[in-house]
């Protein structure tokens, strides 16, 4: 690596700030938490944060802002896609909650939250 190269976060060996310490960051964390917790559209949610929709995705999916995020998005974030674990399986079937409320808080469709209830999937799991 020659000295006009760096590596992805490092500047001639310095770490970049990181979140609302970024000289171009557009959010603070308390802001990137609120959106995390937003169920309201990704363009509404934009709209009202003055960042572009992709952006909320990026966020909701732990993309961007995972120092952050993580401690609310890693349980079910694999492959960039959200994943459940064996215990969200088990509050979900107890959940009385209509599916669409259900699969907006797991951040997964309302097919998904059906076929757990009626054990078309994860079928192994009490």
């Amino acid at each position: 690596m020659n000295s006009g190269q760096f590596r992805k976060g490092e500047l001639h060996g310095k770490q970049f700030p990181k979140g609302e310490h970024h000289p171009k960051a557009k959010l603070t964390a308390a802001q990137v938490l609120a959106i995390l917790r937003d169920p309201r559209s990704h363009h509404a949610i934009a709209r009202d944060y003055g960042i572009y929709h992709t952006g909320v995705s990026e966020i909701k999916t732990g993309k961007t802002w995972r120092h952050v995020t993580a401690p609310l998005t890693d349980r079910r974030q694999r492959g960039g896609h959200i994943k459940l674990t064996s215990r969200d399986v088990e509050l979900i079937r107890q959940d009385s909650r209509s599916l669409a409320v259900i699969a907006r808080e797991y951040g997964v469709g309302r097919t998904t939250i059906w076929h757990v209830k009626h054990r078309v999937t994860w079928n192994h799991i009490p």
